[in-house]
């Protein structure tokens, strides 16, 4: 018998009015986290929320993103 009951993965919340990470929004728009960065020191990224630590995009900010990158 394990010693450590086995924890069952996290689900995310993949609803369009849920918040993503940095992470998430770099996979969905197929840049690298570096490249994420470069862009907001040059403040040419998404606009971000901030909760302590940790930054989060809205939908909204990433479509707004998306609009004014298009060529």
């Amino acid at each position: 018998m394990p010693r450590y009951k086995r924890r069952k993965p996290r689900k995310i919340d993949r609803r369009p009015t849920a918040l993503m990470s940095v992470q998430e929004f770099c996979d969905n728009n197929g840049i690298s986290i570096a490249h994420y960065y470069v862009l907001r020191a040059n403040r040419d990224g998404p606009k971000e929320i901030r909760t302590g630590r940790r930054v989060f995009i809205s939908p909204e900010a990433e479509a707004a993103w998306r609009r004014a990158h298009e060529k």
